[in-house]
């Protein structure tokens, strides 16, 4: 602004003295219009090359701020979305994630033993907090509010030192059954069938883990206290161990558009050596209708063996799976190897077109009234089946007190208003064969849940 000053001021000067000069002084006056002009160039020059300077020392990191200083600085992520609340620092090392999920049911008997009662229930309501440090250390811990009591369903870290390659320790899923690995919040019914009852619930050990080939092979091996037939492990009761092994393979996962994308084929195991009592078993209406005599406890090897498999493509999906669980058992008197088997298959359909999946269904659309958008809707229908071993009576279980059969059949409409909600209806009857006075279950089930 100087310099136009300066230069306004020189032509109104020069307006009044030229006419007053003779023409020989022109020259020398057109001479200092040139002079000036090309200060006012150089001034004009200099701070350009000031302002780069000034730019150039803006970004610079700090004195002492090291290599990681010399990167762009942002700031924290705080990321609220439908799938919970994380917050990320300003290179992604570290991550905050907070989400959570309850579950509310109702129990109708329609028909069912005289101890079975219609009520109303907190399922499951469960916060869930996960951090992750330095990128690949990454932590969980999820309890479980629901019922008269406090419990830790999960509490492990893991270590990623490549997708290949992955430790886990803590509290966690034992990775055998295929519908119990599944999220609660994802399952087609309110109930988890047969084959999951014979696997373990949560136990505690540590597991390699890892995608190899392409990520279209899943492989798990780990060493874990050893639990109970359905049941959860808190602290062990003997010296021994389980051995776990899974493997669970997607071969057409990275074609997405070949016929077979969603077919996922796998099988696990355990083998261990157990010494507590036995567990009994469940009906899918939670009413026991199978239990071991007092006294009976297992006596060494329990090994168990899972196929599994399941096919999503489109709006349809299909899940089944085998389970068979082998226990050496012994009372005061008598000893034999008892092999129970359950198996299942469970289809759904999604009537709006979503796309069905092991993770469950998301709406194309939100529930909006007067928008015409009702969420998504979705048919499921179950049938499987429980077998105890003809070698558990009479010595280990009562003939006349125990069902040795129940088939089970099911049905349910699920209707997904978005992402976060989901209200679920289920009809389902277990029908008991073999010993004991047990009348056939008939059970509505009605459940509203909220995840996030």
């Amino acid at each position: 602004m100087k310099i136009q000053r300066l230069f306004v001021t020189f032509v109104m000067l020069t307006m009044f003295i030229v006419p007053l000069h003779s023409e020989d002084n022109l020259g020398s006056l057109e001479e200092q219009i040139g002079e000036l002009q090309e200060q006012i160039r150089q001034l004009e020059e200099q701070r350009r090359l000031l302002d780069q300077q000034a730019k150039h020392w803006k970004d610079q990191p700090e004195p002492g701020g090291g290599a990681a200083a010399a990167v762009e600085k942002k700031s924290s992520l705080l990321d609220v979305t439908d799938r919970g609340i994380s917050v990320e620092s300003a290179q992604d090392d570290f991550r905050l994630r907070f989400r959570g999920y309850f579950q509310i049911d109702n129990r109708t008997y329609l028909e069912a033993a005289p101890s079975a009662v219609d009520t109303f229930l907190l399922r499951r309501i469960r916060p869930v907090v996960e951090l992750t440090v330095f990128k690949n250390f990454d932590f969980r811990i999820m309890p479980d509010f629901a019922g008269s009591s406090t419990n830790l369903q999960d509490a492990y870290f893991n270590w990623t030192l490549a997708p290949e390659f992955q430790i886990r320790a803590g509290k966690m899923k034992s990775p055998i059954g295929l519908e119990r690995l599944q999220s609660a919040t994802a399952l087609p019914f309110t109930e988890r069938g047969f084959p999951t009852a014979m696997v373990p619930n949560r136990d505690i050990g540590f597991m390699l883990r890892g995608l190899v080939l392409q990520e279209r092979l899943e492989y798990g091996v780990g060493l874990f206290d050893g639990g109970k037939d359905g049941s959860s492990v808190d602290s062990d009761t003997n010296d021994g161990k389980d051995l776990v092994l899974r493997l669970f393979a997607q071969p057409f996962a990275r074609a997405t558009d070949h016929p077979l994308a969603g077919l996922g084929v796998g099988i696990a195991g355990t083998y261990g050596q157990h010494e507590a009592p036995p567990t009994s078993y469940r009906t899918t209406g939670q009413q026991v209708f199978f239990r071991f005599n007092t006294g009976v406890v297992n006596d060494g090897r329990l090994w168990r063996l899972a196929p599994q498999a399941y096919y999503y493509r489109g709006p349809f999906g299909i899940l089944g799976e085998w389970t068979l669980s082998s226990q050496q058992l012994r009372n005061d008197t008598q000893q034999a190897e008892v092999r129970n088997v359950a198996w299942q298959m469970v289809t759904s359909y999604v009537l709006t077109g979503e796309d069905s999946s092991y993770g469950g269904v998301r709406p194309r659309r939100n529930l909006e009234f007067g928008q015409n958008s009702w969420g998504a809707f979705e048919v499921v229908a179950r049938v499987g089946r429980i077998d105890i071993d003809d070698n558990a009576f009479p010595f280990f279980a009562s003939s006349s007190g125990n069902a040795e059969r129940v088939t089970n059949v099911g049905v349910g409409l699920n209707w997904y208003l978005n992402s976060n909600i989901k209200f679920a209806i289920d009809y389902e009857t277990n029908l008991m064969s073999g010993g004991g006075s047990f009348k056939d279950e008939h059970t509505l089930f009605n459940r509203i849940q909220f995840g996030f």
